[in-house]
């Protein structure tokens, strides 16, 4: 700092020099510039003398600041105008410095104006005078701010901070004319977190990078901040204030202050000692400051081209700091084909680092580019959209060739006045396809070869085997030439996704044919457009129905329909496993149970059925089976009745269970029972509609009927289900 004050200094008393060397004139009453050249009215000589008189203390500084201002007013009238500026532009520093080293005075004590608004009326009444514009500072006084100055002009120059912690490098060209540039260290900002309105982390210094007068620069403006060091690695950029509480990213470029020999550098090796904002307390606790400036992009210094001292950082502050952000995608690209906008539209959002929090105040527009690229694609469309809120949404992105694994890059942009660089904090999607749908189908039989009304089920497969979704047209079922409804079928099916469905039936003896064929009118583009139909040939050959006759051969039941495994109580308190079969043919519904027991203490089997599945008390007309290997009967075909006769008395539900041919019907089927070594086997065989009315069931292909069954051994009675009915369906015809 000794060494930039030393420089103004010698600057300033210089201009001190030929000041008195001239002879002093009196300040006129007018300014000697028409206002058509000042574009405003300028405050009045009378002013900036009371406004002088009152700042500066009698002694030194009221004489240099009285004679510099005689010495403008003489060059003026005598046409120097440049010569003139430059000294205004001295003035400028010295009350500038004056102002922040405390050495004006206040000049109404607790009225306005405040000693802040009086300096800056008096420099830019004096940059008027000389027909240049205000000088858009906005002075705060605070003991944690420190101010370096410098007068650099067409042909550029560098500045360097006099704590060496911030710089900034004028390009030629940048200015027309010289102008005096200010860099003002905000500790206060920087210690508050408020150096720039925004949600991001900032990361200390802040540094108010300033040109008086203000006006727009041709040229971006290099600045370059130290930063603070940490244990934990960070993604910094910086950021500059914008008008309405906005905020931009600055991108990176080379760093223009490495210290060389004879070439006063950056220095930053220390820093202020306060933690970033927002900062946690156990953060607060961890964060130190280090030896070495915070690299990006190599082994360089955290720095940036600053557009904000030209047309998008205004005529005032322009406060700079480091932030911490990131861009993350918040809506991934999905799966979709060829040239077809990517739906939903992917979202990208600048977020905090460390907090995750959206940056709503971000102006810097957002790139998306192809990353991972397996079809040589390019991306379509618009790819750079300005954020909202915080995030960028991309609406009609476009991949023109098909391939696995694409995935986006998304990457921030500086503005358009410096060069619509990359801030280079990017952000990668999840992968993604870009092709098509793929609808392919497939029938299969169960079991694959069918004997004679065996319980049959065709299944029928679409699955899209592409990686879009697709629509699920035409999808047509046909069987023996019929077409059949397929239930549930949806309307789409995403990518991967498959739609199943069944179709049972019990076949007669035969040759069979099933088709399935999905999108048969060609609407949905495929990728393979020759695997959306299947066929399927089966015969049905006639299989040996089970023999009555109480002997379970190998193969005889192992094409039941139903087979349902259970305990059976055994005499003594222990018991047997068991198995009950049901299987049909055309006509007939044929039934075994099976259990293991060493002894021979045959009993009785029992069925009791629910002919209309309703799963209530049994009413009158139901069927009941009895089978009784120790009677000449053996096969009772009873019927249950609450009616008298045969009952003793009417009184539901209908317990009484006369045989059919008690009651004006007839016994319809046989049964037998057998042992075979420890095998218990009872078989019994029974008409689906016997056509005995008001005595049997009359079951046909769909319809189902309600049974348990009494299996007795030894006098110990098994009841199976324990309570209530089981259903029994019987195979339909046809699919």
């Amino acid at each position: 700092m000794r060494r930039v004050l030393a420089t103004s200094v010698l600057v300033v008393a210089g201009l001190f020099v030929t000041a008195c060397s001239d002879q002093h004139s009196p300040l006129p009453t007018e300014p000697p510039l028409s206002p058509s050249l000042t574009g405003r009215s300028c405050t009045s000589p009378l002013q900036l003398a009371a406004l002088t008189v009152a700042l500066f203390a009698p002694g030194d500084l009221l004489t240099f600041a009285r004679s510099t201002q005689s010495t403008i007013n003489l060059k003026m009238s005598r046409g120097d105008i440049a010569g003139a500026r430059k000294l205004a532009l001295a003035f400028v520093d010295f009350t500038l410095k004056s102002y922040y080293q405390g050495k004006l005075r206040d000049p109404n004590g607790d009225k306005p104006p405040t000693t802040a608004e009086a300096a800056v009326t008096l420099i830019d009444g004096v940059l008027c005078w000389v027909g240049l514009p205000p000088s858009g500072l906005d002075l705060t006084k605070k003991a944690d701010i420190t101010v370096t100055t410098k007068v650099i002009g067409k042909d550029g120059g560098e500045l360097v901070a006099g704590d060496k912690l911030s710089g900034l490098k004028v390009e030629q060209g940048t200015v027309s004319e010289d102008a005096l540039w200010v860099i003002t260290r905000r500790d206060d900002l920087a210690k508050s977190g408020t150096c720039v309105s925004t949600t991001l982390t900032q990361i200390p210094l802040c540094v108010d990078f300033s040109v008086v007068p203000a006006q727009l620069v041709a040229k971006p403006v290099l600045v370059v901040i130290c930063q603070p060091e940490d244990r934990h690695p960070l993604d910094r950029r910086l950021a500059h204030k914008l008008p309405d509480n906005k905020v931009e990213l600055l991108a990176v470029v080379p760093d223009p202050f490495a210290i060389e020999v004879e070439r006063i550098g950056l220095d930053c090796t220390s820093t202020p000692d306060f933690p970033p904002s927002g900062s946690s307390r156990i953060g607060r606790a961890v964060w130190q400051f280090g030896s070495l400036v915070m690299r990006v992009l190599g082994p360089k210094r955290l720095h940036a081209g600053h557009s904000g001292l030209g047309g998008l950082l205004g005529p005032k502050l322009s406060p700079v700091t480091a932030v911490q952000v990131r861009l993350s995608f918040d809506v991934q690209p999905s799966n979709t084909e060829p040239g077809s906008a990517i739906t939903p539209a992917v979202q990208v959002a600048l977020r905090d680092l460390g907090t995750g929090a959206l940056a709503t105040e971000i102006t810097n527009r957002i790139k998306v580019g192809i990353g991972t690229n397996p079809g040589e694609a390019t991306l379509g469309s618009d790819t750079i959209q300005f954020p909202s809120n915080g995030i960028a949404t991309f609406a009609n992105l476009r991949i023109n060739n098909a391939g696995t694994g694409y995935t986006l890059v998304a990457d921030a942009l500086s503005s358009t006045f410096t060069g619509d660089s990359l801030i280079h904090t990017p952000a990668t999607s999840t992968a993604f396809d870009i092709g098509g749908a793929d609808l392919a189908v497939e029938l299969t039989l169960a079991p694959e070869s069918p004997t004679d009304k065996q319980p049959s089920v065709i299944t029928g497969v679409v699955r899209n085997i592409g990686n879009v979704e697709s629509k699920l047209p035409g999808l047509v079922f046909q069987f023996g030439g019929a077409e059949g409804v397929i239930p549930a079928m949806p309307k789409t099916l995403g990518a991967g996704q498959t739609f199943t469905f069944t179709k049972e039936g019990c076949f007669s003896a035969g040759a069979y044919t099933a088709t399935l064929v999905v999108d048969r009118d060609n609407v949905v583009p495929e990728l393979n457009e020759a695997n959306n139909a299947a066929t399927l040939n089966f015969s049905v050959t006639e299989g040996a129905v089970p023999v009555i006759d109480g002997v379970m051969c190998p193969g005889e039941w192992d094409v039941a329909a139903t087979r349902i495994d259970f305990t059976a109580n055994v005499p003594g308190g222990g018991t047997t496993p068991a198995t009950v079969f049901f299987r049909q043919d055309a006509t007939r519904l044929f039934i075994a149970v099976r259990y293991e027991r060493s002894t021979p203490d045959a009993g009785s089997l029992s069925f009791e059925f629910d002919n209309n599945n309703s799963g209530g008390a049994r009413e009158n007309g139901d069927d009941a089976l009895v089978y009784n290997p120790n009677t000449t009967i053996g096969l009772f075909d009873d019927v249950r009745t609450n009616q008298s006769p045969p009952c003793a008395a009417d009184s539901p539900p209908a317990l009484c269970g006369p045989q059919d041919i008690d009651v004006g019907g007839r016994t319809d089927g046989a049964g037998a029972f057998g042992i075979t070594g420890t095998e218990s086997v009872y078989e019994i065989v029974h008409p689906l509609n016997s056509g005995d009315l008001g005595h049997d069931f009359a079951l046909a292909g769909g319809s189902a009927v309600g049974w348990y069954l009494l299996l007795n051994i030894g006098q110990v009675t098994t009841t199976f289900p324990s309570s209530g009915f089981l259903a029994l369906t019987i195979c339909c015809s046809s699919p």
